[in-house]
């Protein structure tokens, strides 16, 4: 059974094989498809693998085909949304750092933290769109950190280009509370997040 089988493939293999080539190919004489020569192949020529390979007679084998249509193929499952890059920014001449956790959809959640190495007094104040604030401070808690500060994203505005205003405050000469300068921060990008700003020295 399995001799007659082959023996079967075999003679189909031969028929194709001597099958003539298509008119079209005929009518080129022995030049071909010379028409392309030295011509660029069009865009479609190269689908499926590789397409100018065909047997006598035109024949195409199934693995050289096209493939499927965008619109059969499987759809890659969807990606957790990635958090947007931690950032440094310098008050006076020190490092903070911004630095972004999971939050609450629709909320802003904003507090301080300062590095192991740092006493002295730091505060910031943030401030909605409707000029009221909140104050956020630390004092000789290395490595400590104020609770989250939480506001819903309308308080900052329903623009695109809204941002939430910080001041940044620290102890200079003498211990005094001393305003250094305010930042703007897009409220966007800070909408279901937890922001924390890391002063690290």
């Amino acid at each position: 059974m399995k001799t007659s089988l082959t023996t079967l493939i075999v003679a189909v293999a031969v028929m194709i094989a001597a099958l003539p080539e298509p008119a079209a190919a005929q009518s080129g004489g022995s030049r071909g498809n010379s028409q392309f020569r030295g011509q660029r192949q069009p865009d479609n020529a190269n689908r499926g693998g590789s397409p100018n390979f065909r047997l006598p007679g035109g024949f195409r084998p199934p693995w050289l085909r096209p493939g499927r249509p965008p619109e059969e193929r499987p759809t890659p499952p969807p990606q957790e949304p990635e958090l947007p890059d931690n950032d440094r920014i310098f008050v006076d001449g020190n490092a903070v750092d911004v630095e972004f956790a999971p939050g609450v959809p629709g909320k802003i959640q904003i507090r301080l933290a300062v590095n192991r190495n740092v006493t002295w007094w730091k505060g910031i104040n943030i401030t909605d769109a409707d000029g009221r604030s909140v104050f956020l401070e630390l004092q000789d808690r290395p490595g400590g950190a104020t609770p989250y500060a939480t506001f819903d994203r309308a308080d900052f505005g329903g623009g695109r280009l809204s941002y939430v205003k910080i001041d940044f405050w620290k102890a200079k000469l003498l211990g005094v509370h001393t305003y250094i300068r305010s930042l703007g921060f897009n409220a966007n990008t800070w909408t279901g997040y937890r922001v924390t700003l890391r002063w690290n020295e």
